[in-house]
């Protein structure tokens, strides 16, 4: 009982220590995720009510669809076009997402642990905001918002923290949270307009407009809604005119070469793709013709086109299924309960749905995508209720 509870600690630690931090270095975010997984199993292995695989494979809708994506990403790296280049890929990115995925939905049937991770998720928020506004306004010029404490930062980041802000401002009952996370907000949201991504803000938009909608209640959020949309369109406007305009290239023009390249591969490759990673290696052969001669670029810009070049249909399909599964359940919880919880993490799923449409960030690198995938699991969980498990274990 004491081992367990000393895993359990190190396990929510390192998840801790990830969301707050995990996004200014690789090198921590691989450790914090290796040390999560590493306590995951080692619970699970120490529980012995059930045989050691029915017990390590928490039970979720989505298993199914994890588990025939992986199965998808090794097939393609056997018989992509370069193996040794996509087994990298396959191991030390998608393997952890897999891993990930199970660390969080085991967090998530744990009302506390949400809340941890919540908290740690807002206050590495907080931190990346301040460190980005004062990069910003140290510079002595304006400019686009891209590092934090001189680090590269990912705008992805804020449609992970925002939705959980913006949810518990909203949607929770307790006065005094709604109150902290205004205040919370207030340097992230600031944060989040100077970064001017436009697929992250539209992201956000449609995320929130869409789940309001799923509300049963949605009349007394309209204000929320419209402040929202106003201040979001108002920051778009702000961002393009003076902080993107100094940009020398038409980043638009960019996506449909890379989005073209991405179906051209497809089109030789429909079935398995050329392997998980590579399709930077190989997008430049398949440019369209106009953009022959054009800069090499690591990914496609869309994660749908990026892995239907990679993993071929199969890949793409199974992503889809994932995903539908999800929103399913999201959607049938939310109709039941709109609570804070519910809401926030339908925001954050739909908003990192649409934005990937403009960029290639859940099936790339680690900080971001490990985030997204603990989510994922976590917040398959919290969407758990008693007469949603009926109805999907009768169908």
């Amino acid at each position: 009982m004491i081992v367990a509870k000393y895993l359990d600690w190190i396990l929510l630690s390192s998840c801790a220590v990830f969301l707050a931090g995990g996004i200014y270095s690789t090198k921590i975010a691989k450790v914090c995720a290796l040390i999560a997984i590493g306590a995951f199993v080692l619970l699970r292995a120490y529980d012995r009510s059930k045989p050691f695989l029915k017990n390590f494979f928490e039970f979720t809708p989505l298993n199914k669809a994890i588990y025939c994506f992986l199965a998808v990403a090794g097939l393609t790296t056997i018989f992509g076009l370069l193996p040794y280049e996509s087994q990298k890929v396959f191991f030390n990115r998608y393997i952890i997402y897999f891993f990930i995925f199970f660390v969080g939905a085991f967090i998530g049937k744990r009302k506390f642990a949400v809340k941890m991770i919540i908290l740690s998720l807002s206050i590495g928020a907080v931190l990346v905001s301040v460190g980005g506004l004062i990069d910003l306004f140290s510079g002595g010029s304006l400019r686009r918002l891209l590092t934090s404490f001189g680090v590269p930062i990912y705008g992805t980041y804020f449609l992970y923290t925002l939705p959980f802000l913006i949810g518990f401002m909203i949607f929770h009952p307790s006065l005094k949270l709604k109150l902290i996370s205004f205040v919370a907000a207030v340097p992230v949201f600031t944060a989040f307009i100077f970064h001017g991504s436009r697929g992250v803000w539209l992201g956000l938009i449609i995320g929130f407009i869409i789940t309001i909608i799923l509300c049963s209640k949605k009349r007394g959020y309209l204000f929320g809604l419209s402040l929202l949309v106003v201040v979001l369109i108002g920051s778009v406007n702000f961002a393009r005119e003076r902080v993107m305009r100094s940009e020398n290239y038409s980043s638009v023009e960019v996506r449909f070469e890379t989005a073209a390249s991405a179906i051209n591969i497809f089109k030789e490759y429909p079935i398995f793709g050329v392997g998980p990673g590579n399709y930077g290696g190989l997008m430049q052969n398949y440019y369209p013709d106009e953009a022959e001669g054009a800069r090499k670029h690591l990914h496609a810009h869309n994660t749908y086109l990026e892995v239907l070049a990679e993993m071929g249909i199969l890949g793409l399909l199974s992503l889809l299924w994932i995903l539908a599964l999800f929103f399913r359940r999201g959607y049938r919880a939310i109709k039941k309960e709109p609570n804070a919880y519910n809401v926030s993490f339908m925001i954050m799923f739909l908003a990192v749905l649409v934005s990937e449409f403009f960029m290639s960030v859940i099936l790339v690198g680690i900080a971001a995508p490990v985030i997204f995938w603990l989510l994922l699991g976590a917040g398959t969980q919290v969407f758990k209720a008693k007469k949603i498990d009926k109805v999907e274990n009768a169908i």
